[in-house]
């Protein structure tokens, strides 16, 4: 399963984009709205995107490369 978390815009016009693959037990991380796969969960606080990353990362998730990603998530359809 594939989740989206998605922050609000800020005040330098950059949002933070976060997936999450838990069947790979990885996630990418990207300070643009880079991929929405998955659950989509938008204008989440910049805090709140940067929590889920570091309580994603306390359990063992490991972050992905942007060709991984695009690669190997969408290829594998999870």
């Amino acid at each position: 399963m594939i989740k989206t978390y998605n922050s609000k815009t800020g005040a330098n016009g950059q949002r933070l984009n976060l997936v999450i693959n838990e069947t790979l037990k990885e996630f990418y991380f990207h300070t643009c709205n880079v991929f929405n796969f998955g659950e989509v969960e938008n204008d989440l606080g910049i805090r709140e995107v940067q929590r889920l990353k570091k309580d994603y990362e306390s359990e063992g998730y490991k972050e992905a490369k942007h060709s991984e990603v695009k690669e190997v998530w969408l290829n594998k359809n999870l």
